[in-house]
């Protein structure tokens, strides 16, 4: 190991963290609220759905594009029956 070759490992990590800190972390909020704030990477559950804020919006999810849907409401299952 040469030290030039620790600076080229060490550089390449720090690019990483770099490109990890610019994309923040998601964090549900629980069910959205009109009116509120919402700050970019914050979930929030609207409608039975989970949506993604892409920006800092006070937009309702569904409705601009402030949000971004990550995961679809299902069906009730309701006369699916036991499937275990």
């Amino acid at each position: 190991m040469t030290l030039q070759w620790q600076g080229q490992q060490i550089a390449a990590l720090e690019a990483r963290m770099a490109t990890l800190e610019a994309h923040p972390p998601l964090t549900y909020v629980g069910t959205h609220e009109a009116g509120k704030s919402y700050r970019k990477g914050e979930a929030v559950t609207a409608n039975g759905s989970l949506w993604v804020a892409q920006r800092d919006t006070d937009g309702t999810p569904g409705t601009n594009d402030g949000w971004k849907l990550a995961v679809k409401r299902g069906r009730d299952g309701r006369g699916g029956g036991s499937h275990v």
